[in-house]
């Protein structure tokens, strides 16, 4: 008798479900955060009210939606550039002379230290002789450029 009782307690309690709020954080304030590549951060300080709209796009308030973990599907590893690039006479009183290894394609920007470009340049092959004389004392980035990428970036002074 006693075990046809806790045979018929055990069934019972298997067949009731206990009521269930999935995600339920509930915050005041918060904000979601992405960053392309780098994923997504979710927080929550608190919400007062739970609402859920349903119209062919799923609106939900009052429920925290946490971090979706991002499944890489290939991994991609930037090839090594290695250039050899020399600029001479650094500092320079109106002529500089940049010699190195790179591409046809690659450009050249020069940079003022404010960041503005005064200068932009297709690159010849491993030589190119630059006049400084127009343009005023100061400290210049000389920047490498390949299909848009900075590929290196050297300092030149003008006295």
């Amino acid at each position: 008798m006693r075990f046809l009782l806790i045979l018929c307690t055990c069934g019972l309690a298997l067949q009731l479900s206990a009521q269930e709020l999935t995600r339920s954080v509930v915050g005041s304030s918060g904000t979601y955060l992405s960053a392309i590549n780098a994923g997504n951060i979710h927080f929550t300080v608190g919400e007062i009210s739970i609402d859920r709209t349903e119209n062919g796009i799923v609106l939900e308030r009052g429920f925290h939606h946490g971090l979706y973990e991002l499944i890489a599907t290939s991994i991609w590893t930037a090839p090594e550039i290695r250039l050899d690039v020399r600029v001479f006479p650094n500092p320079t009183a109106d002529d500089v002379t940049l010699t190195g290894d790179w591409l046809t394609d690659d450009r050249l920007v020069v940079h003022d230290l404010l960041g503005r470009p005064i200068l932009e340049r297709e690159l010849p092959l491993e030589r190119l002789s630059l006049s400084l004389q127009n343009y005023p004392a100061g400290t210049y980035v000389f920047t490498l450029v390949r299909q848009g990428r900075p590929l290196k970036s050297l300092r030149v002074i003008r006295r």
